[in-house]
């Protein structure tokens, strides 16, 4: 997941180039030579990430861990088959645990949508006067956050208590409170 987090930034970082390289001029319209860039540069990416697989799918390194794993799987599904029903209660009482845990991650989702990106569009910092500069920033600094606590959500030193993460969660309303009190006006 904190692949995921990097990668979003880095595309912010692009478009930022791509904003940067190819300025709004009055009367001229840059944004399909700016468009067309980004999408050269994530094309590129594509097609290097398909060369890199193609050469490693051939390695025999890892050729070796593939058949590893095939062996693995193997031996698990044969478990997995004979302890059905030990597989279901333990999925129930999992299920019973992570309830609240569950409905936490909706709640947070849920708020998050509230407010990004619909609401925090109609906001403005006096020091960001272009709109697309201002919505790069709005979404670089929820990727830039969201990779952090992707992050310390990913590493067990991190982890707080059942009662801690409900109190931080419920906490999240009062943000929603307040950006939607920032949009009014």
């Amino acid at each position: 997941m904190l692949g995921y987090g990097v990668t979003s930034l880095a595309v912010n970082l692009i478009r930022a180039l791509c904003l940067f390289s190819f300025p709004k001029k009055e009367g001229e319209t840059t944004e399909f030579r700016g468009v067309l860039f980004y999408y050269i540069i994530g094309a590129s990416f594509l097609l290097a990430s398909a060369g890199l697989y193609y050469i490693e799918r051939n390695n025999k390194f890892m050729q070796y861990f593939v058949e590893l794993n095939k062996a693995r799987e193997l031996e698990l599904s044969i478990q997995a088959v004979s302890k059905y029903e030990d597989f279901i209660d333990t999925l129930r009482i999992t299920y019973k645990k992570s309830l609240a845990l569950l409905l936490a991650i909706v709640f947070i989702l849920a708020t998050t949508f509230t407010v990004f990106p619909g609401t925090s569009n109609h906001t403005s910092l006096s020091f960001i006067q272009s709109n697309e500069w201002f919505s790069l920033f709005m979404v670089s600094i929820f990727n830039l956050f969201d990779t952090i606590g992707r992050y310390y959500g990913g590493n067990p030193n991190y982890w707080l208590s059942e009662k801690r993460i409900l109190l931080i969660v419920g906490l999240r309303t009062v943000f929603v409170l307040i950006f939607l009190c920032i949009s009014t006006q």
